[in-house]
């Protein structure tokens, strides 16, 4: 099935405050923001938030599953607002890392200028097992995990 996993409660670096969910098909990766912002626990609506994009993810699971065979990154994409496709080809490598107490999802894609790729990075709790599970056998040597589980 072209539907490998799903990556949710990513809240991205920098000035966007969504939360993000990546699915991962065999063809590529689907970046979808949650729709909500991010606010961490001790505000008090973080847990609320956490339940809206568990709904959300959820959703994003059961349609992409849903397209059975014929699912694909970039089909998948297009049926949704606000959502990006990433095929593998256009992926440098993928970086699991933990540089201080929480670990970080980087995208590298490739650009016109090989030497400068485009970076997208995100705060995560993913294991280093499961992303190695979902994206291991898709990416091989450009998927990177400097953690230990």
């Amino acid at each position: 099935m072209p539907y490998v996993d799903q990556f949710d409660h990513l809240q991205p670096f920098g000035g966007d405050r969504n939360m993000h969910t990546i699915v991962v098909f065999t063809d590529g990766l689907v970046v979808s923001p949650a729709g909500h912002q991010f606010l961490p626990p001790s505000v008090g609506a973080g847990q609320l938030d956490r339940e809206r994009h568990g709904y959300r993810a959820t959703r994003l699971r059961r349609e992409a599953q849903a397209m059975g065979d014929d699912a694909s990154a970039y089909v998948f994409a297009q049926s949704r607002r606000k959502t990006l496709a990433i095929p593998y080809s256009g992926i440098k490598q993928i970086v699991l890392s933990q540089p201080g107490r929480r670990r970080r999802l980087a995208i590298y894609e490739e650009t016109a200028n090989p030497s400068r790729p485009a970076i997208t990075r995100y705060v995560c709790d993913l294991s280093a097992d499961r992303v190695r599970a979902a994206l291991g056998p898709l990416l091989g040597a450009r998927l990177i995990i400097e953690v230990q589980d």
